[in-house]
């Protein structure tokens, strides 16, 4: 094996930063976003409080963040 084999070898495993399942994604796809698709709905309802004037939906690979914060009430 030679030396430019092994930091392949050691890549590191990607893990989800909420719910700790590894995540089988490239290193810049982790980079963008650390968190799981399976954990969303969990992440929603945990955070629903805070984040009552945003929305979530899934674009192919991506989450994609939407401010409704300019439609609540005054």
């Amino acid at each position: 094996m030679s030396k430019s084999e092994l930091p392949q070898m050691f890549e590191r495993v990607k893990t989800c930063q909420f719910c700790g399942r590894e995540m089988d994604v490239s290193a810049l796809s982790y980079a963008e976003n650390p968190f799981c698709a399976r954990c969303l709905g969990e992440r929603q309802r945990v955070g629903h409080g805070e984040s009552d004037y945003l929305s979530w939906r899934i674009e192919g690979d991506y989450f994609v963040l939407t401010d409704l914060s300019g439609q609540k009430p005054q």
